[in-house]
């Protein structure tokens, strides 16, 4: 993690690799604001990290071909001090032993709230893919896989989070519709199952209450059976999420969204390790540390203020569970008369150089032992992120019915996109030569188009078998359609990796 107040760099990151966290002052040129995302390799190597506005890469210069990656008009009007969405990036490996990586981004556009001010309306949620070993190792986005649509909406704000397949490789992204922008409301919620070979199993389910805000966010128990979504306004629901199909069941209403203001302002939330607990913080005046007691019958009276301040103004911020299973809260600084980001040079106190800790966060009450401003930041300061990391180590649900990977030797050809009835496309991921059985008898064509739908190759074959040569396309990901006299018999996803 990192922040700059200009012109001074405030940079510096976490090292959790001896089980507690150390503060390690580094320069780089990347300033950050709320939105920051990063991912290391399986030892704890740096690979990528973004603001939300550009990625570098591990030698901390931008990363090949990552400019423009994530355009909006707040992604520019924010430039250069980094986004200022919480959870608005995020990267996920395509498994543990795959040179290539997803990064899942969100910008925003401005538009007029209830003909008063100007407020910011994400319209789409799109992808990029990088390939670690481009640029001599430092990595690079495919040049055919850059900032693809995954879908256009009105969307919540930033808030983008994700959850492990219960195979333990594929992932779960989640994020929430917003019809804010318009003067309503909605309980829909978007899932997409990412995988080695694309983006698929999209699915819409409304469920629970209603949100009317364009501002929440979603979080994930560490076993990944629960999830919790807070708001703005003050909703705060808890549902449980099947990690084998992507479904939310069970809604409890914690905290209903009240009708009237005032607002409660909830910002951030996360669960204790074991889950029993949630911790919910504020971003108003008063600021609020609240914890609920999720084993009690009756979770809205469990409720409990474990910390409050009245200044500085609106000083809470994001709550994330650290791998050292201690809650970590950011807090920033405002007086009320100097914009507080960035900070001006001599804005230096204990309020945004320390983060909050909650150091037994399975415990009850004060037992809990939050400790405020008690993590020095090497004297560098803080604002209201912290980094969108989702947990990688998550394993399979092992023995599940739908752990179809763990104690099974990894091959290109299990890949699902390669199957139909009768058929077969292989090999997958290829790196020459692609090869199709089973298609119907007759005349047949094969036509490979990239990720935004561009024709780029195709064959004409004569026989129920078919090969087509894609040595002339760089490594990526590929969609191909195979027509017979008749019209379409079908389309799937292939990946070419040299």
């Amino acid at each position: 993690m990192g922040y700059r107040s200009f012109p001074n760099p405030d940079y510096f990151y976490f090292d959790f690799s001896n089980g507690q966290p150390d503060t390690v002052r580094y320069y780089r040129e990347m300033p950050f604001f709320i939105t920051h995302a990063s991912i290391c390799d399986t030892t704890g190597n740096l690979l990528f990290y973004t603001n939300g506005q550009y990625i570098a890469n591990k030698d901390n210069d931008t990363l090949l071909n990552s400019q423009n990656f994530n355009p909006g008009y707040y992604t520019l009007s924010y430039y250069p001090g980094g986004l200022g969405f919480s959870q608005a990036a995020l990267f996920l490996p395509f498994s543990d032993t795959s040179r290539f990586y997803y990064v899942i981004s969100e910008s925003a556009e401005e538009f007029i709230y209830n003909s008063q001010f100007n407020d910011a309306q994400p319209f789409h949620l799109t992808y990029s893919i990088i390939d670690a070993s481009l640029d001599s190792g430092r990595g690079g986005v495919l040049p055919n896989a850059k900032n693809i649509n995954i879908i256009n909406d009105t969307l919540i704000l930033g808030r983008i989070t994700a959850c492990k397949h219960a195979n333990g490789r594929d992932w779960w992204v989640i994020f929430r519709k917003s019809d804010f922008s318009v003067g309503s409301s909605n309980n829909d919620w978007y899932t997409y199952l990412i995988t080695p070979y694309g983006i698929q199993n999209f699915s819409v389910q409304s469920i629970g209450s209603q949100n009317h805000t364009n501002n929440g966010q979603i979080c994930f128990s560490q076993l990944g059976d629960k999830v919790v979504f807070s708001n703005l306004m003050g909703l705060l629901e808890l549902f449980n999420f099947d990690r084998c199909n992507g479904l939310l069941s069970n809604p409890i209403i914690i905290e209903p969204e009240p009708t009237i203001p005032p607002a409660k302002y909830f910002w951030s939330c996360a669960f204790s390790p074991d889950a029993s607990k949630l911790y919910v913080s504020t971003n108003e005046t008063p600021t609020y540390l609240f914890q609920y007691d999720l084993n009690s019958p009756n979770i809205a009276a469990s409720k409990d203020t474990i910390y409050s301040l009245s200044y500085p103004l609106e000083a809470g911020g994001e709550l994330k569970l650290a791998p050292d299973n201690k809650i970590y809260l950011s807090n920033w600084y405002f007086n009320g008369f100097q914009t507080p980001y960035p900070y001006q040079d001599t804005v230096y106190n204990m309020y945004n150089m320390n983060l909050s800790v909650i150091n037994q966060p399975d415990s009850l009450g004060t037992a809990c032992d939050f400790q405020p401003f008690s993590f020095y930041l090497g004297g560098k300061r803080t604002y209201l992120g912290l980094p969108n990391n989702p947990d990688y180590d998550l394993g399979a649900l092992t023995g599940s019915v739908c752990d179809t990977i763990t104690g099974v030797a990894p091959s290109p050809l299990e890949n699902p996109d390669s199957y139909w009835e009768g058929g077969r496309l292989y090999p997958n991921p290829a790196n020459s030569t692609l090869y199709a059985s089973g298609m119907p008898e007759g005349k047949n064509e094969m036509q490979v188009y990239d990720l935004y739908g561009r024709l780029l190759l195709k064959k004409q074959n004569n026989s129920s078998s078919g090969v087509i040569d894609v040595s002339s396309l760089s490594d990526g990901v590929y969609n191909i359609r195979i027509k017979n006299e008749t019209g379409e018999y079908f389309k799937k996803r292939f990946v070419v990796i040299k």
